[in-house]
């Protein structure tokens, strides 16, 4: 059943908001609005767990998450507490960094040019990320990451600021808008070593406080 509605929704989308010539009384016209956000639905579905997840690292390489099986593995933009983190766990934690320009433009610059924004800009100070750095991607709207349209779907909100969004509407350059979105730079995501989204934190969250809950998860780990 959810094949065909994805199947009429993609066939649905050359169709505008306008009744056309030739429309028959009683055919349901399915909103634009509802079509995207069933769209999102159905490209979700596509990635059935956290290992069916690829991504493409600033080098140009594809990772298949299937390679991070058995390890605890943490996401967010790159901060520089993360370095802290992977070299504090190098074996059973996999800390995964994804630049994104949806916040008041912060990541303007090219993939290429990420790498020494870091060492030279922000964080500065010769920061060089001990830990994989994917492209830049859209987080929210209708080009998500499929990544995070997979972790946004498992885990919808911050556990620790559930109700918070973003407060300033200037800063909403996408469409369309979800209750599940990011709200800014920052969100972080623990996956468990079995691939099971564990939980999701607020960018007010501290990232060396999530140490707690990632040594939690590592004693459930097989090595």
């Amino acid at each position: 059943m959810l094949g065909q509605l994805c199947a009429a929704l993609w066939d649905s989308q050359s169709q505008p908001d306008v009744i056309q010539p030739g429309f028959k009384p009683g055919t349901v016209v399915m909103p634009l609005a509802l079509r995207c956000s069933a769209l999102d639905r159905c490209a979700t579905q596509e990635s059935n767990t956290f290992y069916d997840l690829k991504a493409t690292t600033l080098e140009g390489n594809s990772v298949d998450f299937n390679v991070f099986r058995g390890r605890v593995v943490l996401i967010e933009n790159v901060a520089s507490q993360l370095n802290l983190l992977q070299s504090k766990y190098p074996h059973r934690l996999v800390v995964l960094g994804f630049p994104c320009n949806q916040f008041g433009y912060q990541e303007n610059c090219s993939n290429g040019e990420i790498l020494n924004s870091l060492k030279y800009v922000r964080p500065g100070d010769g920061y060089q990320p001990g830990f994989t750095v994917f492209e830049k991607c859209d987080v929210n709207g209708t080009n998500t990451h499929p990544v995070f349209a997979y972790l946004k779907d498992k885990l919808p909100y911050p556990d620790d600021d559930p109700h918070t969004l973003i407060q300033d509407p200037k800063f909403l350059i996408w469409s369309p808008i979800s209750r599940t979105d990011i709200s800014w730079n920052f969100e972080k995501f623990l996956v468990g070593p079995e691939g099971e989204p564990f939980k999701r934190y607020s960018k007010k969250f501290e990232t060396i406080n999530i140490e707690p809950d990632i040594q939690r998860l590592l004693r459930l780990t097989k090595t």
